[in-house]
């Protein structure tokens, strides 16, 4: 029976000219579709010199709706005047490196080079932008750099460095001087931190990483309202009460200046989308922009703390705070023996 069914005769021999053509809309090459801006984002943007963008010609990843990203830009003109009311009077003008972050249509690059800012490095990750970005340098020669890098994964770049030898960070932060962990900060960041992991790696980075030796840092920054509840030292907050934001706290120094509509940041996230869990910490993310100012602490390391200490102390706190019941002398009685009362 299974010779009768595979035999030659009853076999269907499909060669290359017999083979049945495919429609001509399957054959014809796929087009990139071109996605379309959501109905309720603004028809038109004002540029730094007072031109108008069209959404269109904006990168397709800061002109829509979603979850996943890593930039946020404020391409608002009015707020982004507000936004420098509350931050320019105190960002130093010399003597630092300026790094904007996220700078877009250069509407706060220009309000920085116009208070006086020596020098701004823009760092940007979207090459639409520098159609705006470029003519802004020829307006103020040898005050403005544009760096095409995407500030925040500034942990991702550290670590390619370390395992391929090679010098990005050197790149970046070409023409950062180093200063002693007591003087004035070597490195101010401004713009816009779209989440808490930003703060995270610059810790680490100003602890024992690549800037480390550079000194202190401070940011004028828009974040989501959940990043300003991670410094509040408050235990009832679980969600934020835990290793990494006590050592964020100790080691930052935290004030809020203000606050934005979230509106003017794009992206949007989506609407009616809230995360399952914790949804009461980060409800009013979609809904405004604190802006704070964060500075490394003058008297975190000292003679008798050093940034080994520093490392220790974090992985005191990851063990001891894994739980808020944890009893802590009697587990140090546990490791020495006789330590304690």
């Amino acid at each position: 029976m299974l010779r009768r069914c595979f035999s030659l005769e009853n076999r269907i021999v499909l060669s290359s000219s017999r083979q049945p053509s495919r429609s001509t809309s399957e054959n014809a090459p796929k087009q990139k579709k071109n996605p379309q801006i959501p109905k309720d984002f603004p028809s038109e943007f004002a540029v730094w010199d007072g031109s108008i963008a069209n959404p269109q010609d904006l990168p397709f990843d800061v002109m829509r709706r979603t979850r996943n990203f890593t930039t946020l830009h404020l391409l608002d003109r009015d707020v982004s005047k507000e936004f420098s009311s509350l931050v320019i009077d105190q960002i130093p003008k010399e003597n630092t490196f300026v790094a904007e972050m996220n700078p877009g249509l250069g509407l706060i690059t220009r309000e920085l080079l116009e208070s006086g800012v020596s020098v701004v490095h823009a760092f940007e990750k979207f090459t639409e932008f520098m159609q705006w970005l470029h003519p802004l340098e020829g307006v103020y020669p040898g005050r403005l750099q544009v760096r095409h890098y995407n500030l925040a994964t500034l942990a991702k770049t550290a670590f390619q460095d370390g395992k391929l030898n090679t010098k990005n960070m050197d790149k970046i932060f070409q023409g950062m001087r180093k200063k002693g962990w007591s003087e004035s900060p070597s490195l101010t960041v401004v713009g816009s931190v779209a989440n808490i992991s930003f703060l995270y790696s610059l810790k680490w980075m100003l602890i024992n990483q690549f800037l480390s030796d550079y000194g202190r840092a401070v940011l004028y920054v828009a974040v989501p309202p959940s990043i300003s509840l991670a410094f509040i030292d408050d235990p009832k907050l679980k969600h934020f009460h835990r290793a990494k934001n006590v050592l964020l706290r100790t080691f930052f120094d935290f004030k809020k200046l203000g606050t934005l509509p979230r509106k003017a940041f794009f992206p949007w996230e989506p609407e009616n989308h809230w995360r399952k869990r914790y949804v009461e910490y980060y409800k009013r993310d979609s809904e405004i922009m604190d802006v704070v100012k964060i500075e490394t602490k003058e008297d975190f390391f000292s003679e008798n703390f050093n940034h080994q200490d520093a490392i220790i102390f974090y992985y005191f706190l990851a063990i001891h705070m894994r739980k808020q019941n944890t009893r802590i002398i009697p587990l140090f009685e546990k490791w020495i023996p006789g330590c304690g009362p």
